[in-house]
């Protein structure tokens, strides 16, 4: 458990580097549960809101936690906000129903270590 806290901390360092937003997020949701998010974004001229979280460990149970997050919160916030999940692929490989989970329901999930191809994305 403590190399999933430690991987986890790794990668929200990281994320803050790249992003400069806010992090620590709460949002209620429509099922009124709260729900954290690592980070938040702000629109940009490019880019809607953009709401990130980290997952140290992407298992199956991990995709259905965040994915249910992001539908149960996604209506309360601005129309166009776009949630990510960046995924630690650092000490093993990330599954590919994981990935489809993530995909089906509009979460992009991006691999740490291909974090460089999606960095503008991520700049204010």
């Amino acid at each position: 458990m403590r190399e999933n806290v430690d991987s986890k901390k790794k990668l929200l360092s990281g994320i803050e580097k790249m992003s400069g937003g806010a992090n620590d997020i709460k949002f209620t949701g429509k099922s009124e549960y709260d729900h954290l998010f690592d980070f938040l974004i702000p629109k940009s001229n490019e880019y809607p809101e953009r709401v990130l979280k980290a997952v140290s460990n992407p298992t199956k149970d991990a995709a259905q936690s965040l994915v249910f997050a992001w539908i149960d919160t996604k209506e309360i916030g601005p129309l166009n906000s776009k949630a990510y999940a960046i995924l630690n692929d650092s000490e093993k490989t990330v599954s590919k129903g994981a990935i489809s989970a993530f995909e089906n329901y509009s979460v992009d999930p991006i691999l740490w270590s291909k974090r460089e191809n999606v960095l503008e994305k991520f700049i204010l």
